[in-house]
């Protein structure tokens, strides 16, 4: 359908429509990045960072028990012990309750996986930990020494070793979502770009197009106003469309013809007086000559 064939004020509405068209588009694009990159940026927040701190958290508790099971074997004061020994049940306490923390957390089956060992290896630390604390308790520190720093220490690296890796592998989970928000981000603005980028050349096209429908016709108006004004009415007017400006061409196509049609009905009347203004001045030199003729004749009678 050509653009002439619709009036002005629709045109107008159509360039209207479209631009808002490309803007609701353009706002649909960016909210659905927006929420990507939402969606991308809570996982870090609320999943994956809480994940990789939970985790650390305990392997800094379970290291620290360690130093608590040394203390315990290495004084001989009793409320020292005691101390120790509190200080080793706290430890324990926070690294347990971070990783129940981190449990309904986990997502996928290697973190699950490395909970269900830390488990079992946790629970063979405690039960060494106990012999040692017996042992201390009925003074015999020698082979208290000789469990803790034996038997103990390798079930507290084994354990260690085990929310190390929970650690590293929750910090890289949380490094490869930054990397997805990252990528998320400028893969948003690289379509949010190409969108705004089509949306300029269609509107600029839009606007070119409206812009010439309405102007060259009124360009092509003026030209036929102007050339009927200077009374020449040979012209050949035209008439493309059903707009404002096709309407108009229209009534100076009329106006033309009506014109033209005028100026020869008087060129018509002008030649029909001319010529019965000739007739006249024959009659008028006839009877003349008749006058004279009659005006000798009553001459030569008066003579004779």
């Amino acid at each position: 359908m050509s653009l002439l064939n619709l009036n002005i004020a629709n045109r107008l509405r159509l360039g209207f429509g479209l631009l808002l068209v490309l803007i609701m588009a353009l706002a649909f694009v960016g909210a659905k990045s927006l929420d990507k990159l939402h969606d991308g940026t809570s996982e870090l927040g609320k999943r994956a960072w809480p994940r990789a701190r939970l985790a650390n958290v305990a392997l800094d508790n379970i290291r620290g028990s360690m130093g608590r099971v040394g203390q315990m074997v290495a004084v001989t004061d009793p409320a020292a012990r005691e101390t120790a020994g509190k200080r080793f049940a706290a430890n324990m306490a926070d690294a347990d309750k971070a990783m129940q923390e981190l449990e309904p957390l986990l997502v996928a089956q290697t973190g699950k996986t490395l909970l269900a060992e830390y488990r079992t290896l946790r629970s063979d630390y405690l039960a060494l930990v106990a012999q040692v604390q017996t042992l201390v308790k009925e003074e015999k520190l020698d082979e208290a020494r000789a469990l803790a720093f034996g038997k103990t220490y390798d079930a507290l690296h084994a354990l260690a070793a085990n929310v190390r890796k929970q650690a590293e592998f929750q910090g890289g989970r949380f490094d490869e979502l930054a990397a997805d928000a990252s990528g998320i981000y400028a893969t948003a603005l690289r379509i949010i770009g190409i969108v705004a980028g089509i949306a300029v050349l269609l509107a600029v096209a839009a606007a070119v197009l409206i812009t010439r429908s309405v102007v060259r016709p009124l360009h092509h108006a003026v030209e036929v106003a102007r050339t009927v004004a200077s009374g020449d009415l040979t012209s050949r007017i035209e008439v493309e469309g059903r707009d404002e400006a096709a309407q108009m061409m229209q009534a100076m196509k009329e106006m033309n013809t009506a014109l033209a049609t005028l100026v020869l009905d008087v060129r018509s009347g002008s030649d029909e007086i001319a010529t019965a203004a000739g007739e006249i001045a024959s009659g008028n030199l006839e009877l003349s000559s008749r006058t004279e003729q009659q005006a000798g004749s009553l001459e030569e009678t008066a003579s004779s």
